[in-house]
């Protein structure tokens, strides 16, 4: 079921944290991130990062996040040029240092996350497509627009807080154990959960929920609810920034 323990759980906050610190920096979209981080995940499970330590000139780990990025950005259609990469992920690394020259060090680099990126792409069986959450959100926040008094609509910040939700699950791995679907229709029960606002409907035999996606039930949501709550736990008692930020769009 692809659940970890609190440990692993620490270690990929902060991995995930440095994917989207870069990808921020990167101005990538927002969707670019989210599968930057999903392949992180998948890869992840699918091995041992640090298996591959004494094979690069840098930490595996960082590697993978960097190489994760770069082939989301291709992936997206949003490519990133490699120096580009390379050079923000550095000084995301070694923010106090002189920035990245090209010599030596910057050319390992680039051939270290090049050699990774086919790593990647090996592991995962060259099957690197995601079926993201976002579309599934959009079209529910469309739908619930229709559903709900205007008035009630319009008084609540629903879509923005549904979208920061969404940004932070990336930090998860709610992305390999639930579907698009599941993951977008729990966000944003959590959401309207948290303005205390039921959503009217026709039908008194089946939940909005279960209209807008019939494979889930409340066991699910609850389980992803858990997993967020558990995140924003896990954030605070960690160092450095928070992980919600605005992401581009």
């Amino acid at each position: 079921d692809n659940e970890m323990d609190p440990e692993e759980k620490r270690h990929r906050l902060k991995h995930t944290r440095f994917i989207v610190d870069a990808g921020l920096k990167l101005q990538v979209p927002c969707i670019c991130l989210a599968t930057a981080t999903t392949l992180y995940h998948r890869f992840c499970t699918s091995c041992n990062v640090t298996d591959y330590d004494e094979y690069v000139c840098a930490p595996a780990v960082i590697l993978v996040c960097s190489a994760c990025l770069y082939l989301a950005s291709k992936i997206e259609e949003s490519p990133t040029k490699v120096r580009d990469v390379v050079n923000v992920c550095h000084r995301c690394l070694h923010s106090s240092e002189a920035p990245l020259e090209v010599g030596s060090t910057f050319w390992k680099l680039r051939d270290s996350l090049v050699t990774c990126e086919f790593i990647i792409l090996r592991t995962l069986g060259f099957h690197v497509s995601v079926d993201h959450p976002h579309n599934y959100l959009l079209h529910y926040l469309k739908l619930l627009s229709d559903w709900m008094p205007p008035d009630v609509w319009k008084s609540m910040p629903l879509t923005a807080l549904c979208w920061t939700l969404l940004n932070d699950s990336c930090h998860t791995n709610l992305c390999l154990r639930f579907s698009g679907e599941q993951v977008a229709v729990a966000l944003l029960y959590m959401a309207l959960q948290s303005f205390q606002v039921e959503v009217p409907v026709q039908s008194t035999d089946k939940k909005w929920w279960k209209v807008l996606c019939s494979s889930c039930d409340m066991t699910t949501i609850e389980a992803i609810s858990t997993e967020m709550l558990d995140l924003y736990d896990l954030d605070s008692s960690l160092d450095g920034a928070r992980i919600s930020r605005t992401h581009s769009a």
